[in-house]
Order: structure tokens, then sequence, then C-alpha cells
């Protein structure tokens, strides 16, 4: 299956998904946080924008059923990322669409 390569460079947070986008980095939240992940609604997490999921911390509404210790371990590894997030409002989010030494975006 073919996947598209890019990053997010945040700015106002509404193009961004939450928790499937690499707006953080090279890893975006599902992958940092696997087991964290599996707890968060399929519609949930293909819709919620990194604007609404920092406002009051609304992303942690998005946790439902029992948190493992493993689980746990990722929640307060987000926290500290999610907590660095400074969005910065009237910027549109910007995608940066990778490509290989070819040039041939990937």
């Amino acid at each position: 299956m073919f996947q598209a390569s890019f990053d997010f460079h945040l700015g106002d947070g509404n193009l961004a998904l939450f928790w499937t986008d690499r707006w953080n980095g090279p890893l975006s939240p599902c992958v940092i946080a696997p087991d964290l992940c599996k707890l968060i609604r399929p519609r949930t997490r293909k819709r919620r924008i990194v604007a609404e999921a920092v406002h009051d911390k609304q992303w942690i509404q998005d946790i439902i059923g029992q948190l493992t210790v493993t689980a746990i371990l990722q929640y307060l590894e987000l926290w500290q990322a999610v907590d660095r997030i400074q969005l910065r409002i009237g910027t549109e989010d910007v995608v940066s669409w990778r490509r290989d030494s070819s040039n041939v975006f990937f």
C-alpha cells in the first residue's frame, strides 16, 4: 500500500490531524503511543485536528476504555509533547512533502 510522506509545520493547528499526522516531528502520536491510540475511536482519530485537541486538553477526552501501564506511560510522553505546542493563530499549517534523492516525491 502506498503511503504519502509529508510533515506538518504547525500554524493554527486547523489542518493537521492530532492523532495521525506528524505535527510534532517525525512521528505521529499514534506511532509514538500505539497502545494509547488503540483507545481512541477510529472516527475520532480521522477527524480530531490539533487546534481542537489542544483546546482545554480535549485530546484527553478522546481516550476511552481501560489504560494499561504501557498506555499510561505513552500518555505521559504525549502529554509532554502536547504541553510544548505553540499554536500560531492566524498562521495556516504548512504541509511539506518529502522527496528522495532523485527528486521523486514519496
